[in-house]
């Protein structure tokens, strides 16, 4: 009998995913008091930290739940669910 070993796919790594694209499609990326903000499409969003979620607004729409740590600066964003930690870019020349 063949054993499958199914790769582990971690919310947090489609989050990291999810976030590199926005911000390589995205312009005027900018970090202030912890809010990503940037452009897409002529329309202006906010990425932040809610309670255990990172959301994106307007619209409210949840990236991540389940987060035990969010810290976002002008160079890095830090989420942590409980399965893993991921490190990710906020600045725009660094994700292409």
């Amino acid at each position: 009998m063949v054993k499958i070993h199914r790769p582990t796919i971690y919310p947090i790594s489609v989050f990291k995913l999810r976030l590199t694209q926005l911000i390589n499609r995205a312009s005027n990326v900018n970090v202030e008091n912890g809010i990503l903000s940037f452009s897409f499409d002529e329309q202006q969003f906010a990425i932040s930290c809610k309670d255990s979620r990172v959301v994106k607004e307007p619209g409210y729409e949840i990236l991540i739940d389940e987060v035990t740590t969010c810290q976002i600066d002008r160079s890095l964003m830090n989420v942590c669910t409980k399965d893993k930690c991921e490190a990710m870019s906020t600045r725009h020349d660094f994700n292409t």
